[in-house]
């Protein structure tokens, strides 16, 4: 039941707007229906609050206005088909009172909604850099390490160290050093596919998860953000350089503990060492 919970979960998710809405008309279509056909003391009202919920979760606070007008006039049709009231007036009345009932769910599900996407992002997003943080970036990888197990895909991960960090902070103070983390974020962001994972692992160290990638188009890609990074540390000049270690995975690990400590080592490995280089290996 659980799994197929998440599964419509995720299929809504995915879904446009245009296509939740679409949805939605279904749904209210087919409940006004069934109202019309079933015997007068047998109430669905209820069941005109699920397509309002579905939209406006989904599709957001216009559109679960539609759907509430529409929700509101399909109730009010029943009414003047089935019902017998002999105040008519009571019945704009009663569309009235329900339009502003099913609004009112709407107006607090899209507050809801956009409380829940941004409590969702700050649990996500690393505060000063805007970029993943180290829980979730863990999250993803073990994601990714669930569907190499499962399909044999190949992956990459890479850490990579500021080297000399702290002679920014000294220099020029902390606030700049956080400049420069942001900088950095900017710059890697910019570099690297949408499909790949960047994340500050804490202080000034930062991981990498590019899925699907071999070791040669892993290591150009490594190379290729190792040089556009060095390039904007010497034009702002900054001391700063790179010590990245990164594995790629053909054979899968069980535990992304595993994963996290060879790769950590292969990153002190550098930067206890030349510094400034980037040691990957293939697993």
């Amino acid at each position: 039941m659980k799994n197929f919970t998440v599964k419509i979960v995720n299929y809504l998710e995915n879904q446009s707007k245009l296509s939740i809405l679409t949805q939605g008309l279904i749904l209210t279509l087919i409940i006004g229906t069934i109202d019309y056909f079933v015997v007068i003391d047998f109430s669905l009202s209820i069941f005109y609050l699920l397509p309002t919920v579905l939209v406006a979760w989904y599709a957001g606070i216009w559109y679960g206005l539609a759907i509430s007008i529409i929700s509101s006039c399909s109730w009010l049709i029943n009414d003047f088909t089935v019902t017998k009231i002999y105040y008519p007036y009571f019945r704009f009345w009663n569309i009235v009172v329900r339009f502003i009932f099913f609004s009112s769910i709407t107006y607090l599900l899209a507050a809801l909604k956009t409380a829940y996407e941004r409590e969702k992002r700050f649990a996500q997003t690393d505060a000063l850099t805007g970029i993943t943080n180290r829980r979730y970036f863990f999250d993803l990888l073990q994601q990714e390490l669930n569907l190499a197990l499962r399909y044999e895909k190949i992956f990459t991960v890479a850490y990579f160290d500021l080297d000399n960090f702290k002679l920014v902070n000294d220099r020029y103070g902390h606030a700049q050093g956080d400049e420069l983390l942001k900088l950095i974020a900017e710059i890697t962001t910019q570099t690297i596919r949408r499909v790949d994972i960047f994340a500050r692992i804490g202080g000034d160290e930062f991981a990498l998860l590019l899925p699907e990638t071999d070791f040669a188009a892993s290591q150009t890609a490594l190379q290729r953000l190792q040089t556009e990074l060095l390039m904007v540390m010497e034009f702002y000049s900054y001391p700063v350089t790179f010590s990245i270690g990164a594995i790629t995975f053909v054979r899968q690990l069980n535990s992304i503990d595993e994963i996290i400590r060879s790769i950590d080592s292969l990153m002190y490995e550098v930067k206890s060492s030349s510094k400034n280089d980037i040691k990957h290996e293939l697993y």
